[in-house]
């Protein structure tokens, strides 16, 4: 996918997040000599209570409107998460959820009722892994897990119903052997409240602030569309 149609390519004060997380898929190959380390980490929820860590995000190029977003995804879904595993990656903590799809809004019909796996940034990693930014040295010489949460993100909780604009990674990108799939830009995932609505993570503003009218629009348009 290319900058016309609408793709976010963002640069974060955290680098490797950038390349990783936000990027169109297949411009960052894995390197085997990083190869995801979450076999050791608790698997099926978080490890620890969430610290929260912020990062600063600059827009290279941003969706102008809600139709412009949607069509910059090759699936878009609204789905639950019915599991998350830590997918640590080179000092970063990532999370992959396990998400079953219930609506197919854009993309590939067949993917209606069959889970997927979609990449988070945060989540669980030893301190003596985790650096803040890069270049840096690992925040502690320890080995306790930590659960990292990122502002105006949201980890993913099993029992979470959302909705995501997303592209398909290139297989073996962040040493992760199964297939998944990468959001497309900051605020490309919406959570359901409990007044049925689709929001961005609190705490998550658009260039714009337009996330008002993109949260209703999201909604709506799940809401329009057959299961």
């Amino acid at each position: 996918m290319n900058k016309k149609r609408g793709l976010a390519l963002i640069i974060f004060s955290v680098l490797l997040l950038a390349l990783v997380y936000f990027v169109m898929p297949g411009s960052f190959a894995a390197n085997e000599s990083h190869q995801n380390k979450s076999s050791d980490i608790i698997q099926g929820s978080y490890a620890a209570s969430k610290t929260q860590m912020s990062w600063m995000v600059s827009y290279y190029y941003y969706p102008k409107n809600f139709d412009e977003l949607i069509q910059s995804g090759h699936l878009v879904y609204s789905g639950n998460v019915v599991g998350v595993q830590p997918a640590p990656y080179d000092n970063y903590p990532m999370t992959l959820a396990k998400v079953k799809v219930d609506k197919v809004l854009r993309g590939d019909p067949s993917l209606r009722g069959q889970t997927i796996n979609v990449l988070f940034a945060g989540g669980d990693i030893k301190e003596s892994d985790f650096k803040t930014n890069m270049g840096e040295s690992p925040i502690a010489p320890s080995n306790k897990t930590i659960t990292v949460e990122y502002s105006g993100t949201k980890l993913p909780e099993v029992g979470d119903q959302l909705a995501g604009i997303m592209n398909k990674a290139t297989t073996g990108t962040n040493g992760i052997k199964d297939d998944f799939w990468m959001f497309v830009a900051p605020g490309s995932v919406f959570f359901k409240d409990d007044d049925n609505v689709y929001k961005r993570p609190k705490g998550f503003k658009s260039p714009d602030n337009n996330d008002q009218n993109i949260n209703e629009s999201i909604t709506k348009l799940i809401e329009e569309t057959k299961d």
